[in-house]
């Protein structure tokens, strides 16, 4: 990946008190809270920024990944509503 910028993925929370569209995000420039909006512009400007470095076959891996990612967080999630504890 020479001549690639390294990227920061930031990690998003929900916000367990306060409104229910507020985020907190926390990355390495420090904690923040994000509006709904700023979430969904941040991840269309990091998708935009992705697909300008990779691949085609780079890109469809990434995508397959981040899906079974996310699939099984809310697995996990559901899991742990539905038979409580962690």
């Amino acid at each position: 990946m020479k001549g690639r910028t390294n990227l920061v993925l930031p990690f998003v929370f929900k916000e367990k008190a306060g409104h229910h569209d507020a985020h907190v995000c926390i990355g390495w420039t420090g904690v923040r809270r994000m509006h709904a909006c700023e979430v969904t512009a941040s991840v269309t400007a990091l998708a935009n920024t992705l697909a300008c470095q990779m691949t085609t076959d780079e890109l469809n891996l990434l995508g397959v990944i981040l899906t079974q990612l996310g699939d099984t967080i809310l697995t996990i999630a559901a899991h742990r509503e539905i038979c409580g504890g962690k």
